[in-house]
C-alpha cells in the first residue's frame, strides 16, 4: 500500500489544500501554524480512526477531506465525511488497534520516547506473522472472561458458575442422602462417594496451587540473577575503603582552588616578565646600586640643558684636561674611600641593608672629593672651564661608575642616566606588583593545601573522589535491583525458598472420577421412589452441568496456553529480525560505534558500545532518539511488511546536525521499501534534504 494524494477541503485549520506524494521519502517543510500537525492527525484519523476524545485539531461534523492510495495494483479513494470515514480500508491497516498504529507507524516525539509500544504484552500478542494477528489481545481477554466466569479467578470466588453448581450439589446431595439413610448399602457407597468427593475437592485445591506454584517458580527463575548481582553489589560496597566522601560541591571546589592557583602562577610570571624586562632598559646596571643613588642622579638631571652643552664645550678644551692631571691628595684620597665605600656596598645581596662599614666609606670619599673638587676651583681662566663645571661632570662619571656603568661624554652620560631613572622607577613597580602576586599564589597555594588536608593531599583527593564515585554507582545498581525484584512481587532483603518439584495430580483426578462414577451408578440401581428418583436425576443433571463447566474451563485453560506458546513462538522467530534491522539503522546514524541489546523476558533496551551495556536511560538524549527510532522503524517494517506507510512528526528535532544528516540517510534507504511521510518544522534538516538525492521536499 503507498499513499498518491492528500486532498484536504476542511480540517481543522486547513482548508482546500493537495499534496501529490511520492512512493519513497516525503518531507513536509513548514513553520509554525502552517498545517503540519492537522495534515498529519488528517491522515491518522481517516488511515486508523480513534476514539479518543478532545483531540487535535478538534472534530466537527463539516470536516471533509480525502486520501488516494494505491494497493495491489489499483488505486482506491477515503474520504472524510463528518465525523465518518467512507470507502474501503487498506487491508494494511484494517483492524489495527489506534495506539498501537500511533505508537509505531504515525508517530510524533512524544510516541518516539515511549518504550512501552516495542515492548508490551499487547505489540507481542499483535506483532505475528499471522492473518489477524492484531486479535489475539482480545481472544485472549474473552478466554480469561470466559474462564473467570466458570471456575472463579481464585479458590475463594464463589460467584463463578462451578461454585453455583457445587453449592446446589451440596444441598441436593444432603435432602437425597437424609431419604437413603436407612439404606445400609447405599450408606456406605455414599460415604465412600463422599470421601472420594472431599479427595477430589483437595486434589482440585492442590491442582490450583500447583498452577501458582508454576507461575511463583517463573518469577524466582527469572530473578535468581537479580538476586545474585544485588547481594554482588552489596559485597562491593562493604568491602569499599572507608575513605572521607567527596560530593560534587567538593569536586567543585577543588576545581576552583586549582584555577585560583593555576591563575596566580601565570600573573607571577607575567610580573616576572615585566620586570625583566623594565630590568633591560638599566643598560646592565645595579638595580640595587641605582636604587642608591636615583636620588642623586634626579639632581643631575635637573641641570638646564644650556649649561650642559657649555660644559661639554669646556671638557673638550686640551687644556682642561691637563689641569685635571694635576689632583690633590684629597682628592686622591676622596676617590679611594669612595670605591671602598662602593666595594662594601656591592659586596653583599642587592636588596641588604648598607652596612655601617660601606656607609662610613662613602661618607669619607664624599668629603675627600668635595674638598679636592673645592681646591681645584679657579684653577683655568679665559677659555678654561671654571671649578663647578669640573665638579658636575665629575659628579655624573662618579654616578655612573657607581652604578655599574662605563662613563662617556657627559651629555652621553646625562642620556643614559636618564634611561636609567625612567627604567628604574618601572622596574620598582613591577619588582612591587610580583611580590603582591607571589604573596597571591602563596595564599592559594594554602587554600588549596588546607583544602586537601582532610583528603590526604592531591592524590588522596582523587583516590576518594574515584571511591565515592564507585559507592554512587554502587549504590544506584543496588537501588535499580532491588525495585525490580519488588515490582516482582518479592522480597529484595530476603530471597525465598525455590519451589521443587510441582506435582500433577491429573491422572489422580481422573481415577477418582472414574470411581465415583461407578459408585454414583451403584447408588442408582438401589434407589426406588419417584421423589428420591426425581432428586437424583436432578443431581446427576447438575453434576453434569458442573462437569461440563470444568471440562469447558480445562479447554479455555489449555487453548490461552497453547495459543501465548504460539506467540511466544512466532515473536521468538521475528524478533530476530526486528533486532537485527534496527542494528543496521543504529549502525547507520552513528557510524558503526553502537550497537542493540533488547532483552524481551526483561523488558529493558540497552546501547552497546566499546565501554560495554549502557540502559537506555542512561543514554543522551540524542542516543536515546537514535535507538528509539531505530527500533521503531525496524517494528514498522516488519510488521506492517512494508505496505503501511510510515508517519513522523519532528522526530529529529533532538538530533544534531551530523546526527540528523545519518537519520535522513537511513530514512531513505528504508524508503525503498516502505513509505514515508516525515512532518518537520526544523530549516536545518529541510537544507540537508535539499542537498540529499531520492528526497521529495515540500514546503507547506
Amino acid at each position: 500500500m503507498r499513499i498518491k494524494a492528500i486532498r484536504i477541503g476542511r480540517y481543522g485549520g486547513s482548508r482546500d489544500v493537495t499534496y501529490q506524494v511520492s512512493t519513497g521519502l516525503n518531507v513536509f517543510f513548514g513553520g509554525n501554524e502552517s498545517g503540519k500537525t492537522t495534515t498529519m492527525e488528517f491522515i491518522r484519523n481517516v488511515m486508523v480512526p480513534t476514539t479518543r476524545r478532545n483531540g487535535y485539531p478538534e472534530r466537527t461534523g463539516k470536516d471533509e477531506g480525502s486520501i488516494t492510495y494505491e494497493e495491489y495494483g489499483s488505486d482506491k479513494v477515503l474520504r472524510l465525511d463528518g465525523r465518518k470515514v467512507n470507502g474501503q480500508v487498506p487491508d494494511a491497516v484494517s483492524g489495527m488497534d489506534p495506539d498501537l498504529y500511533r505508537g509505531v507507524f504515525a508517530m510524533n516525539l512524544n510516541d518516539l520516547n515511549d518504550e512501552s509500544s516495542v515492548m508490551s504484552d499487547d505489540m507481542k500478542a499483535s506483532f505475528m506473522a499471522v492473518p489477524d494477528g492484531v486479535d489475539i489481545p482480545s481472544v485472549l481477554s474473552m478466554l480469561d472472561d470466559e474462564c473467570d466466569s466458570l471456575i472463579g479467578s481464585s479458590s475463594r470466588s464463589r460467584t463463578d458458575d462451578v461454585s453455583k453448581l457445587e453449592s446446589q450439589i451440596s444441598e441436593l446431595k444432603s435432602n437425597v442422602e437424609r431419604e437413603k439413610a436407612d439404606m445400609r448399602t447405599y450408606g456406605d457407597l455414599s460415604s465412600e462417594r463422599e470421601g472420594l468427593e472431599s479427595t477430589r475437592s483437595e486434589l482440585v485445591e492442590a491442582a490450583r496451587r500447583s498452577r501458582e506454584d508454576v507461575r511463583r517458580k517463573g518469577i524466582q527463575e527469572s530473578n535468581a540473577e537479580n538476586y545474585r548481582l544485588l547481594a554482588e553489589k552489596k559485597d562491593q560496597l562493604s568491602s569499599l575503603e572507608q575513605v572521607p566522601e567527596v560530593s560534587p560541591t567538593d569536586v567543585d571546589r577543588y576545581r576552583s582552588l586549582v584555577g585560583q592557583v593555576s591563575e596566580k602562577r601565570g600573573a607571577v610570571s607575567a610580573h616576572m616578565g615585566r620586570r625583566d624586562s623594565y630590568k633591560v632598559g638599566l643598560h646592565g646596571a645595579d638595580p640595587a646600586k641605582v636604587g642608591m643613588v636615583v636620588g642623586k642622579i634626579g639632581v643631575l638631571l635637573s641641570r638646564p640643558p644650556g649649561d650642559r652643552e657649555h660644559l661639554s664645550s669646556s671638557m673638550s678644551d686640551p687644556r682642561h684636561g691637563r689641569g685635571r692631571k694635576v689632583p690633590s691628595v684629597l682628592t686622591v684620597v676622596g676617590v679611594v674611600t669612595a670605591l671602598v665605600g662602593i666595594a662594601g656596598i656591592t659586596g653583599g645581596q642587592v636588596d641588604s641593608i648598607l652596612s655601617a662599614a660601606g656607609t662610613v666609606m662613602v661618607l669619607g670619599g664624599l668629603i675627600g672629593l668635595f674638598i679636592g673638587r673645592s681646591s681645584k676651583k679657579g684653577n683655568y681662566v679665559g677659555g678654561r672651564a671654571n671649578g663647578s663645571e669640573d665638579s658636575y661632570a665629575l659628579d655624573v662619571s662618579d654616578v655612573m661608575m657607581r652604578i655599574g656603568l662605563t662613563p662617556v661624554d657627559v651629555e652621553g652620560n646625562i642620556s643614559i642616566l636618564g634611561e636609567v631613572r625612567d627604567a628604574y622607577r618601572q622596574y620598582v613597580s613591577a619588582v612591587s606588583d610580583l611580590e603582591k602576586a607571589r604573596s597571591e599564589l602563596d595564599l592559594a597555594e594554602v587554600e588549596l593545601r588546607e583544602f586537601l588536608s582532610p583528603f590526604g593531599g592531591e592524590s588522596g583527593f582523587q583516590r576518594c573522589m574515584d571511591h565515592s564515585v564507585t559507592r554512587r554507582d554502587l549504590m544506584n545498581d543496588i537501588s535499580l535491583l532491588r525495585r525490580t525484584i519488588e515490582y516482582a512481587g518479592l522480597d529484595p532483603d530476603n530471597e525465598e525458598s525455590a519451589i521443587g518439584d510441582i506435582v500433577d495430580h491429573s491422572g489422580e483426578l481422573s481415577d477418582i472420577d472414574r470411581r465415583i462414577g461407578e459408585l454414583t451408578v451403584m447408588m442408582d440401581t438401589l434407589l426406588d421412589g419417584r421423589g428420591l428418583q426425581s432428586r437424583m436425576d436432578e443431581l446427576h443433571s447438575l453434576v453434569v452441568q458442573r462437569d461440563e463447566a470444568l471440562r469447558r474451563a480445562a479447554i479455555l485453560i489449555i487453548a490461552r496456553d497453547i495459543l501465548m506458546g504460539a506467540c511466544d513462538g512466532v515473536f521468538g522467530d521475528v524478533h530476530p529480525t526486528v533486532h537485527s534491522r534496527a542494528e543496521r539503522y543504529l549502525s547507520m546514524m552513528t557510524g558503526g560505534r553502537y550497537s542493540l541489546n533488547v532483552d524481551r523476558d526483561n523488558g529493558t533496551i540497552s546501547v552497546v558500545d566499546g565501554d560495554g551495556d549502557k540502559v537506555l536511560k542512561r543514554c543522551s538524549t540524542g542516543l536515546r532518539a537514535q535507538v528509539m527510532l531505530s527500533i521503531k522503524l525496524a517494528t514498522a517494517y516488519e510488521m506492517g511488511r512494508g505496505e503501511v506507510p510510515v508517519i513522523l512528526d519532528d522526530v529529529l528535532l533532538p538530533f544534531d546536525s551530523e546526527r540528523k544528516r545519518a537519520a535522513l540517510e537511513a530514512l531513505s534507504e528504508l524508503s525503498d521499501g516502505m513509505q514515508i511521510l516525515l512532518f518537520t518544522c526544523d530549516r536545518e534538516t529541510s537544507e540537508i534534504c535539499s542537498d540529499m538525492d531520492g528526497i521529495t521536499l515540500m514546503c507547506m
